[in-house]
């Protein structure tokens, strides 16, 4: 096996090129530096002290191309790379490149870590005492096609200045060895090592990946050429090598004989003898060649270059000390063109172990190598191991030390070694071991050449002593020091004793046989016991010969037939004759005439009455016309003439006398001899008189025994053709089951059923007065001659069997059968078996009689279906005898069929599987064929030549021992008739095994089928009814057609009571008003010999007609059990809504078993499973529909036959335990399946409960259970099994029609721990795998990186092996889905793979509704569609497993995508819901509308579809989601629509958006809540339906994980989420969304979202995600910018506008407070004046506080200058706090235009009531000063008042409008309106902060972006806005200096607050568009709230002023809405 194993190493691996290898000269020819110019320095360390080679102080990047090399697929590349002088760590890098593709990197290279010894390479004297060197090891295999490799070193080769020298990077570079991995021969370019995986070719193009020549050229080398080199032959041109280079002498495939010069080596011819050889007697003998009994290499290691590295090191396990071994990376090194395993630097202290089990029996292991001592060694040993016991132990040996192989320190020296050990055992380990304690690069060692072989001692044996086996292997026996079998092999019986015909000569393992004359004997020449059946008699020697036989050469050979004894076999070679015969004179046995008698051996004549005699007088046979032996008179009817002859009477007579017409008796019913005449009214034409009541009937079977015909002689009327009307009881109990009645014009066709009775001498009774004759007025009441009588055209009876020859073999424990292909002249009856008859036999053989008995024993089983089973080893080896089976029909005629049986030695037979039955013309024939054997020398991998040859039809292919061929004729390629199938089998060399089978091909049996437009039909409607032959040919199919009225029980009759004549036509018409109300009418349609009936019945009122059509077309197919049957209906009438009608159906067996059901539209889709079981199906079935409309009294009606092909029956499992210490292991078989189309195959699933099992059962799809083994055509299935309590087998039986049946077996089963590596022992078995696989969830404990690795392994395997289903891929993948570990793009990629194979099936699908097939294909795409869905539904389960990585995947890290439009539906959520999308388009193409609604339940979603009208679609949302909803637009004319619609419901256990930040910003503890995904659309048009039209729409329910959770709905709008969408409504643990809208539907936590996600926004994060964003590209960094510019412009502005202000701007404020209050009055009653000046006031000391002015105090918040002292202060507090208060109790029902009003939106504060006002309140009012201009008093006179300035046409309206807007707007006020107390410094910083504390909340809150939301915030923001203002304020504007700092601070600090929340929001966002969007939106709220709502609120009021501006009452309430200083300067200070 190695040898084969390094030929073939040889052929696909070219021999390395090497360089620079260590043990040879020094060179470095070809290398170049980086520009190619020759790099020849040359260096050798320690001044070529040491061998090199190296390449001398590399310091520049070189490279060397290697040119030439074969083609290949693929290199290894070695080398050694040595590190030297000094290597700083900085900057510096190592890179080797073959081809420009990196093998080796390296960077940040320090001295520091470096461990090689300094003086290792001495070059530098300096430095070998300062630094360490590094040696490493490469090893690299890359893919690779290049023939001129180019190997490239570069570096940095930096340079560094230490102390006086300048110390450069240098590198050493040895031991180079490429090894090309060569491609096939005949490629010029490859992917692989085979024939099959060439890419380009020397010549043309590849064809399926091969290459081939052109004609006249052979491959050769890599190129075609027009003849083969020496040694080379052309074979299927390519240069194959005869035997070997170099021969002489060829046998078969071995060199025989050398060339000079050359040693022969195992057949072929070498220069050296190999490493694994030696030379004896001029001839290789490789050490497998040494044992006797054979050996057998364990391993080949390290001889070579040309080996596979990889292979060879994971051959063994390293363990070693890291600080002393395996210091250059690598566990081998390579010296002088040879790798080492270990060597210098790699082994010092540590060991090498390898382990081989399963070893077969054996006696020596055999050990050869080499070892090598390297460097300082001392007193250390090299140690051996076997099985951890030594077996070789060495010291170091300094004698043999005498040369220095690697380095200058020490010698080296190389050991031969080699061992031969006893050992049995079944494993060995082996292990080689130091005791070095000191580094690898001080003293290692290393061993090659290593070979490992047992040596056998018989190949059979299990256990060897010495060279003898004990003990063989099961079923092994040990026979004179031999193992052998038991077995007819060795033609030995079970016991060993040999087999009967043989002896034991104790000598050879095999018995010898007996002389030819033995049936037994004790050895050669002495019998025990004379051959059986051979005459041969005496003992010993059994050459005499039984009476009627002669010796002929150890045989009796047979006398003459007419010899008694002979001395030959020829006629004249008698001795003594037979009886009858007279021996003559030439010794010939002679017979006399028939007319003569022997006497006295001489011949006499009988007398003239005898035909022959036995003497005289005694006739034995009478001559013609005489009867009663032996005195042969003449018989009835005859009468003797004068010449002694018998002569006929005339036909009157029954008998005569003398002459013809003398009667002495009449024939027949006449009377009166010797006349014998008729009445007059009789008819004399015959024997019988017969008239109209009486007839003579002639009463026979038809030839082929299926029909009885009675002929009446007379046309006679007709009648009905129910049997039961014509025949009397006991007639038609022998008729059989429901035999049909046909008539002709004089004769009436009894068509028999099956179980008939009727024989021979039968009386056919009929019914009197039911028939009569066409032109007689009486009916017939007597029936002359009614027996049915014996007619002689009756052919025999006739079985064709499926073969006429059965060879048997000792080889196969099954049975040989043969089965009945066709019966003929049985009629419908069942066969009665007489007897096997033995013919003819070769060969005696006492088993015969037991082996006849087996078969007679058979026929007691016989049903239907004939069949007989032969044993296999009942017969002698290579007997033949011939049977003959003999049987009758039911009428007693007898027939027989030969049946030839051989018993054959051969170890080989075919298992041949075919239809029981004949194959259709138009049938795809399919024969499964087998080859098996059970040789012990072929392999399960042999190949042989199968050749079948039928009619023309020829076919050869290869077929591999123990696979199945499935061998197909395509239909009408044959022509009826019966044909012999000739199966041939051979090798090379012989026909191994050949066989005939019988196959009939015929016609479709001809069928009528009717069809009706309804059953029940009103007297005024049209009848017709189509009529049509199936299965014929023919195109004019003309019927005979009759009526029969069944309750008149008389032939029809039309309305006027004439008689209904019917015309012959194929389509039969009848005219409205042609039949009688409330009756049954029979019509019979005929066509040649069959006929068809159908029932019409007549009512008075109309009844509508229906139409149909089936799919697959039912009319000619065959239905299967589980076949998904589409019937759709066309209702002839005007119905516009199809739910107004009732739709009723009735489904029967031919048993009458009645099944009812109703369906929902005219559409019906319906499964014999659902309402029968399999053993109650029969061959045609009825389906019966009623379509009722209220309209109509009676339903419409229309009977449909249906065809059904029965599934396989009666199968049987049988558990066979193949192994007793391991329970998993079974053998399972299905046994005694009944069907009639074979071949039959079978699947094998598991299910590990049983509640999985019936739910599989009750959706009648493989959803829950395991395929572990897919339709085979064996019958045996060979598994593991495992499982956790019960477990269920189902095994799915198939026959060749599709028809399937299940049947399952349980199991108990107690999982063991820890035996899970022994569930996988075949890595090539689905079965196993997935039995490995599922067992993972019992196991509790086990490694899960292996795990991951290895399912990894086996899916990769499954997935390009194409060897088993997708389905089961699936399975398996979803299996180990848990077991690998998923990154996004993985999910992603497995996702996109199912996406598209949905595609694909819905495809494929969608093309297979667009074809119609025939009657048998059909079958084929039912079951291809069932195949798909099941694929469909594990496609699903795959779906929800990636579904639930995915959502695992996302709640750890979030996916950050750039373009939400785009790139959101690359998201694997967005693949995962149009994957379900597509499924449930496939589902809805394999639904009807009002069908059933189909659902498929995985884990994380479940998928609802149904096709229904609106009115059942309504019920379907009512029962899913809880309330009767509409669909569409509701009117009221919806009763008529006739709408459909198309239903999807996706209800997602988890959000499948819950982790995508494009759906919304969550908390990382928000629950996960489900999702509706539905979807409605009309089937006319596809349009989608988007809306309910009930008030409540639809409800979805959730479940909340707690009662005091708050949740809102949210629901998909167009392509955003909208919150307003549903109405959500809280019912404690329950939350309901009421939606309108269909969409996405799922809930949220609203109220904990806000809190969570603004703690998770004040984290580093954000502040991550600022550094990050590209503030530049959006729009609010420049919002910000622009507000912020302007602020401080304004600041600035506004401050000097305040300190410039003048009189005549006072009161363009509406509320001012005094700038100076020194001058502030307070009159009687506590009023106070504002705006006095000094000169206006008039101070009476009595009612008046004087307030003093001190100097003004000015600020950045007021204008005011004066300088207030604390005692001014105290005076004015009072009552500055009672006018604030006065002024804040006003009320506003807008937002306030004034920033110091402190108004908001729907203020509630109340309102300051008088009686609130304390006593001591001073009332505030305005007074006007003296000194005040003519402007102000104009603006504070009431007179000169806005409104009265306007009322009086002073100003116009537009101006007072301006005036109006100007004082009021919060933008223009700031320039307009100067306010001493609200200066615009003070106000300009309020609308600044609270414009960015609008910005800040519109961009922390913005998530869902719609119209909806925008508004919402718009109004939020503007809120927050005028609270802010009235926070500021109060802070602002209080007395106390501290809380003024506070407010200033709480204001800078609300400014840097509100831009983090800005800008830390906007880096968040997912995508720049998405903060454009809300750029936009809040520009939209600004508008909103500065142009649009601020304006309309100001004109409101203006329009209130200008219209009802004089009434009092108005401006009472308008004072209280209005600002104080909008009031006075709009009516006055009145």
């Amino acid at each position: 096996m190695f040898h084969i194993l390094s030929l073939l190493i040889t052929i696909t691996n070219g021999f390395p090129r090497t360089d620079l290898m260590e043990g040879t000269a020094t060179s470095n020819v070809d290398w170049q530096k980086q520009d190619s110019s020759p790099f020849n320095q040359k260096f050798s360390c320690n001044n070529g002290e040491l061998l090199g080679p190296f390449i001398g102080k590399v310091d520049m990047n070189i490279k060397k191309t290697f040119t030439n090399l074969q083609p290949h697929y693929s290199l290894q590349i070695s080398l050694d790379l040595l590190f030297t002088e000094y290597w700083s760590g900085i900057s510096n890098f190592v890179n080797i490149l073959i081809d420009s593709e990196t093998i080796y990197s390296d960077t940040s290279i320090t001295t520091v870590n470096f461990n090689t010894p300094s003086n290792y390479c001495k070059t530098n004297a300096f430095l070998i005492f300062v630094y360490n060197q590094q040696l490493i090891t490469l090893r690299q295999k890359i893919i690779h096609s290049n023939p001129n490799p180019t190997l490239e070193i570069t570096s940095s080769f930096q340079c560094t200045l230490l102390s006086l020298y300048t110390v450069c990077e240098k590198l050493l570079i040895k031991n180079v060895i490429i090894s090309p991995q060569l491609c096939h021969f005949t490629c010029l370019t490859c992917t692989g090592p085979n024939e099959d995986d060439c890419q380009t070719c020397p010549n043309g193009t590849t064809q399926n990946g091969k290459c081939s020549c052109q004609n006249g050229y052979s491959a050769y080398n890599y190129q075609c050429v027009q003849s083969c080199p020496q040694y080379f032959t052309s074979q299927n041109q390519q240069c194959i090598l005869s035997c070997s280079l170099n021969c002489q002498d060829c046998i078969g495939q071995k060199c025989n004989t050398c060339d000079n010069g050359y040693i022969l080596y195992m057949g072929t011819c070498v220069t050296d003898c190999p490493k694994s050889s030696t030379l004896q007697n001029n001839i290789c003998v490789d050490y497998l060649e040494e044992s006797i009994f054979g050996s057998e290499y364990l391993g080949k290691y390290f001889d070579g270059l040309d080996i596979d590295l990889q292979s060879q090191i994971d051959s063994f396990t390293f363990t070693f000390n890291p600080a002393l071994s395996k210091q250059t990376g690598q566990i081998f090194s390579t010296y002088n063109k040879q790798y080492l395993l270990g060597g210098f630097g790699v082994w010092s202290n540590g060991q090498y172990n390898t382990v081989f089990n399963g070893l077969p029996a054996h006696n020596k292991i055999r050990l050869y190598l080499t070892a090598w001592f390297i460097d300082n060694w001392t007193n250390q040993e090299f140690i051996i191991k076997l099985d951890n016991q030594i077996i070789y132990q060495v010291s170091y040996q300094p004698t043999k030390a005498i040369s220095n192989l690697f380095y200058s320190s020490a010698n080296d020296y190389i050991e031969e070694i080699n061992l031969s050990i006893v050992h049995t055992q079944s494993s060995a380990q082996l292990t080689f071991q130091t005791t070095l304690s000191i580094s690898a690069y001080q003293a290692s060692l290393a061993i090659s050449n290593i070979y490992i072989l047992i040596d056998y001692c018989d190949n059979n044996c299990d256990v060897c002593s010495n060279t003898q086996c004990t003990q063989c292997k099961n079923p092994y026996q040990l026979i004179h020091n031999q193992c052998s079998l038991c077995d007819s092999s060795n033609f030995r019986n079970n016991d060993c004793s040999c087999q009967t015909g043989f002896y034991d000569d104790n000598i050879n393992k095999q018995c010898q046989k007996c002389k030819q004359e033995c049936e037994t004997c004790l050895n050669a020449n002495s019998c025990t016991q004379c051959k059986l059946g051979t005459n041969l008699i005496i003992l010993p020697n059994c050459m005499n010969c039984n009476t009627g036989f002669y010796y002929n050469n150890g045989i009796c050979s047979r006398c003459s037939k007419n010899c008694l004894a002979c001395f030959g076999s020829g006629q004249s070679e008698c001795i003594s004759c037979q009886t009858d015969y007279i021996l003559n004179n030439n010794n010939e046995c002679q017979s006399c005439m028939s007319n003569q008698f022997i006497y006295n051996n001489t011949c006499q004549d009988c007398q003239y009455n005898c035909e022959t005699c036995n003497d005289t007088y005694q006739c034995l046979t009478c001559t013609e016309n005489r009867i009663n032996i032996p005195f042969c008179i003449c018989q009835i009817g005859y009468y003797e003439s004068n010449n002694k002859s018998c002569q006929q009477c005339s036909f009157q007579c029954s008998t005569c006398q003398t002459q013809r017409d003398n009667c002495l008796t009449c024939s027949g019913n006449r009377q009166n001899p010797p006349l014998c005449t008729c009445p007059d009214d009789s008819d004399d034409s015959n024997i019988w008189c017969t008239d109209c009541s009486i007839v003579n009937l002639e009463v026979k079977m038809s030839s082929n025994a299926k029909k009885i015909i009675i002929n009446f002689g007379r046309t006679i009327s007709k009648i009905s053709s129910d049997c039961s009307a014509l025949f009397e009881q006991s007639t038609l109990q022998n008729l059989g089951n429901n035999p049909s009645c046909f008539f002709n014009s004089q004769s009436i066709q009894v068509l028999l059923g099956q179980n008939a009775t009727t024989y021979f001498g039968l009386s056919i009774n009929f019914k009197i007065n039911i028939i009569k004759f066409q032109d007689c007025q009486k009916t017939l009441s007597v029936f002359l001659n009614n027996i049915l009588s014996n007619n002689q055209d009756i052919q025999a009876p006739l079985i064709i069997f499926s073969k006429n020859l059965v060879q048997l073999t000792a080889c196969t424990n099954t049975p040989d059968v043969i089965y009945q292909i066709q019966t003929q002249n049985f009629g419908s009856n069942q066969i009665t078996f007489i007897d096997w008859k033995l013919i003819r036999v070769s060969q005696q053989d006492p088993n015969i009689t037991q082996f006849l008995g087996k078969l007679k024993s058979q026929f007691k089983n016989q049903n239907q279906i004939v069949m007989f089973e032969f044993s296999n080893d009942i017969l002698q080896m290579e007997n033949e005898i011939l049977l003959e089976l003999q049987y009758k029909n039911f009428l007693g005629i007898q027939g027989s069929s030969l049946i030839t049986i051989k018993q054959l030695t051969t170890k080989l037979f075919l298992n041949v599987q075919q239809q029981r039955n004949q194959y259709m013309i138009s049938q795809l024939i399919e024969i499964s064929i087998q080859v098996s054997h059970c040789s012990d020398i072929l392999t399960n991998d042999a190949k042989f030549n199968l050749s079948t040859f039928i009619g023309t039809i020829k076919k050869q292919v290869e077929i591999v021992l123990g696979d199945y061929y499935i061998y197909t004729i395509e239909p009408y390629l044959l022509n009826t008739g019966l044909y012999k199938l000739n199966i041939q089998l051979s090798n090379e060399e012989s026909l191994e095994i050949e066989q005939n089978f019988q196959i009939i091909i015929a016609n479709e049996q001809p069928q009528i089928q009717l069809m009706s437009e309804s059953n029940f039909l009103s007297y005024q409607q049209k009848l017709i009814i189509y009529g049509k032959v199936i299965n014929l040919a023919q195109q004019d199919q003309l019927f005979s057609w009759d009526c029969f009225d069944i309750i008149q029980n008389s032939e029809c009759k039309t309305q006027n009571q004439t008689l209904l004549i019917l015309p012959n036509s194929q389509n039969l018409t009848l005219q409205p008003y042609s039949l009688i109300p409330f009756s049954v009418y029979m019509f019979t349609a005929r066509f040649q010999d069959i006929q068809q009936q159908i029932t019409i019945t007549i009512v008075e009122s109309n009844v509508p007609k229906i139409e149909y059509k089936s799919y697959p077309n039912i009319a000619d197919g065959y239905i299967n059990y589980y076949d998904q049957l589409l019937f759709k209906f066309k209702y002839l009438e005007i119905v516009q809504n199809p739910d107004l009608l009732l739709y009723t159906g009735i489904l029967s067996n031919s048993d009458l078993q009645i099944k009812h059901f109703r369906f929902n539209y005219l559409e019906l889709q319906i499964s014999l499973w659902h309402y029968f079981t399999v053993e109650e199906l029969t061959k045609q079935m009825t389906l019966k529909i009623n379509i009722y409309n209220p309209d109509y009294f009676l339903p419409s009606q229309v009977t449909i036959p249906l065809n059904i092909n029965i599934p396989p029956l009666q199968c049987r499992i049988d558990l066979d335990q193949q192994n007793a210490f391991t329970i998993s292991n079974f053998q399972i078989r299905i046994n005694n399946c009944k069907d009639d189309n074979f071949p039959l195959q079978y699947r094998l699933i598991l299910y590990f409960n049983n509640s999985d099992l019936n739910f599989d059962y009750s959706i009648n799809t493989i959803q829950k259970g395991i395929i572990l083994v897919d339709y085979q055509y064996s019958n045996l299935f060979q598994t593991k099994l495992t499982g956790n309590g019960n477990i269920q087998l189902m095994v799915q039986v198939k026959d060749n029609l599709n028809g399937i049946s299940n049947y399952t077996k349980s199991l108990d089963f107690v999982y063991q721990q820890g035996f899970l590596d022994q569930l996988l022992l075949n890595q090539t078995s689905i079965s196993e795998t997935l039995i490995y696989t599922a067992s993972l969830q019992f196991e509790e404990s086990f490694n899960s990186f292996e795990i991951s690795q290895f399912l990894q392994e086996q899916i990769m395997y499954f997935s390009n092996c194409k060897c088993i289903t997708q389905k089961q891929l699936l399975t398996l993948k979803t299996l180990a889905i848990n077991h690998k570990n998923w990154g996004l793009s993985d999910i992603s990629n497995e996702l996109s793979q199912q996406q598209e194979r949905l595609n694909e099936i819905n495809q494929i699908m969608a093309n297979q509704q667009l074809i119609e097939y025939d009657k048998y294909e059909h079958t084929i795409q039912e079951f291809k569609k069932l195949t798909l869905l099941e694929e469909t539904i594990e496609i699903a389960k795959y779906i929800d497993e990636l579904f639930k990585l995915n959502r695992d995947y996302q709640q750890q890290t979030r996916i950050l995508i750039e373009d939400q439009d785009d790139q959101s539906k690359k998201a694997n959520n967005i693949i995962i819901m149009e994957s379900i999308n597509i499924i449930t388009e496939i589902q809805l193409s394999n639904q009807i509308i009002n069908g059933n609604l189909k659902t498929i339940t995985t884990n994380s979603f479940n998928i609802s579809t149904q096709k229904a009208t609106q009115k059942l679609l309504q019920d379907l949302i009512s029962s899913t989601l809880t309330e009767p909803q509409s669909i569409g637009q509701k009117d009221d004319k919806q009763e008529s629509t006739m709408d459909t619609y198309s239903y999807k419901m996706v209800n997602y256990q988890t959000n499948p958006f819950m982790y995508d930040n494009y759906f919304m910003e969550f908390p990382e503890n928000q629950n996960n809540y489900s999702l509706y995904q539905p979807e409605i659309r009309q089937l006319s048009n596809q349009i989608l339906i988007q809306n309910i039209s009930t008030s409540q729409g639809i409800r979805y329910e959730f479940e909340k994980q707690a009662e005091n959770l708050f949740v809102e709905c949210v629901t998909k709008v167009e392509d955003s989420w909208s919150l307003d969408a549903c109405r959500t409504i809280n019912d404690g643990k329950k939350t309901i969304c009421q939606c309108q809208y269909i969409s996405s539907t799922t809930i949220f936590q609203a109220t904990q979202q806000i809190f969570d996600q603004a703690v998770e926004f004040f984290s580093l994060e954000t502040i991550h995600s600022m550094l990050r964003c590209q503030y530049q590209s959006i729009i609010f960094t420049y919002i910000v910018i622009i507000y912020t510019i302007l602020f401080l412009w304004f600041i600035f502005y506004g401050f000097r506008m305040d300190q410039t202000k003048n009189d005549e701007f006072l009161f363009n404020s509406t509320k001012v407070a005094p700038a100076d209050w020194d001058f502030v009055t307070e009159k009687n009653g506590g009023i106070i004046n504002v705006g006095e000046m000094d000169s206006e006031k008039r101070i009476t000391p009595i009612d008046r506080i004087v307030i003093r002015r001190e100097t003004q105090k000015k600020t950045i918040f007021s204008s005011n200058e004066s300088q207030i002292t604390y005692d001014d202060k105290v005076l004015k507090r009072p009552h500055f706090e009672y006018y604030n208060k006065m002024l804040a109790s006003k009320k506003s029902i807008g937002i306030t235009t004034n920033v110091c009003s402190g108004r908001i939106i729907e203020e509630t504060e109340g309102e300051a009531s008088p009686k609130s006002k304390s006593a001591n309140s001073p009332n505030v009012k305005i007074a006007p000063s003296e000194s005040q201009s003519t402007f102000r008093k104009q603006l504070t006179n009431d007179e000169e008042s806005l409104y009265k300035k306007y009322s009086t046409q002073s100003i116009t309206l537009c101006k007072a409008l301006l005036f109006y807007v100007e004082i009021n707007h919060k933008v223009l006020s700031l320039y307009y309106l100067h306010d001493k107390d609200c200066s615009r410094v003070y106000r300009t910083i309020m609308l600044y902060v609270s414009l960015l504390g609008e910005i800040s909340i519109l961009t922390f809150f913005g998530q869902i972006i719609n119209f909806n939301t925008i508004i919402a915030l718009s109004i939020l923001q503007a809120l927050f806005g005028v609270i802010y203002k009235k926070l500021l304020q109060v802070f602002l504007k209080s007395e106390k200096l501290c809380i003024n700092y506070i407010g200033f601070n709480l204001a800078i600090l609300s400014v840097l607050f509100f831009l983090f929340i800005i800008f830390g929001s906007v880096a968040k966002y997912q995508s720049v568009l998405e903060a454009s969007l809300w750029g936009v939106a809040y520009m939209s709220s600004f508008i909103l709230d500065y142009v649009i709502y601020t304006n309309i609120q100001i004109l409101l009021f203006f329009t209130i002023i200008v219209k009802f501006g004089k009434s009092v009452t108005l401006k009472k309430y308008l004072k209280l809405f209005l600002n104080d200083k909008v009031f006075i300067q709009t009516f006055g200070n009145s």
